[in-house]
């Protein structure tokens, strides 16, 4: 019996000897972070980690945001959505991917956040000093007030003001390619003023098509320069014999502000 189990331990012990090796540990040897690398203000885009290693490792990094801002749709995982803030300056940001296995591997992936539009950029309250000089015949009576006016932005290339004098609609303005402002024409409503007469509120020439100009000094202040043509047609007096009667009184405006 003792032979016979000293056979057999023999056995179990050539059998374990010829087996295979026992298996090492998993190891991550790399950490690689792929994406879009230029994105919109307020853009979103997806970034990727590829995580390369021996053995059985997690895929996983944790995610972080070393430089610049914006946020992370999720601390960990392979894939994480990165939200940019609203740039007034293009800016760089820097993200990190660590893996979860292994934190001493790890990737970084720059990007470059897009300067908003400058009709984006644009867009807000201004209030300051509107100067103006109406003329009617040969006689021209300046002034000065305060005006409070609201920018919107409608697209990349216009902006629509609010509070122009004797506009009650809004005013389109284009943004050129170097930050410049143009009106757009636009024409008031009919009213009545009296009896007998009609007026209206336009700008833009209707002969040289001129209408009104800005600047803009890419922050807090904006200057608008432009000119209000009143339009009055009158019948005579009492229905008394004579001529229509037609007038166009030009007030020039001059408006510089802050933005709020």
């Amino acid at each position: 019996m003792q032979s016979l189990r000293f056979v057999l331990l023999l056995a179990v012990f050539a059998m374990t000897a010829c087996g295979d090796e026992p298996k090492t540990g998993a190891t991550v040897t790399d950490v690689a972070v792929s994406g879009e690398s230029l994105v919109a203000s307020e853009g979103t885009l997806v970034l990727t980690a590829s995580v390369s290693g021996t053995g059985t490792y997690s895929s996983e990094v944790r995610w972080s945001i070393l430089s610049g801002e914006g946020s992370l749709s999720a601390t960990t995982g392979e894939s994480v959505v990165y939200t940019a803030p609203f740039a007034r300056q293009e800016m760089e940001v820097t993200v990190q991917a660590a893996s979860v296995a292994d934190a001493s591997k790890s990737a970084v992936f720059t990007l470059t956040v897009k300067r908003a539009s400058a009709t984006a950029l644009l867009a807000g309250t201004y209030v300051g000093e509107d100067a103006y000089e109406t003329t009617s015949g040969d006689i021209t009576t300046p002034g000065t007030s305060t005006l409070t006016l609201t920018v919107e932005a409608v697209s990349d290339t216009q902006i629509r003001i609010h509070g122009i004098p004797q506009f009650t609609a809004w005013v389109v303005v284009d943004v050129l390619a170097d930050d410049s402002l143009r009106f757009q024409p636009i024409t008031g409503p009919t009213t009545v003023h009296d009896k007998y007469c009609r007026r209206y509120y336009f700008i833009g020439d209707e002969i040289t098509g001129e209408t009104g100009t800005g600047s803009w000094d890419g922050g807090q202040h904006l200057t608008l320069d432009w000119t209000t043509v009143m339009y009055q047609g009158c019948y005579p007096i009492g229905g008394q014999p004579g001529p229509y009667r037609e007038s166009y009184t030009p007030t020039h405006n001059v408006f510089t502000g802050t933005k709020q």
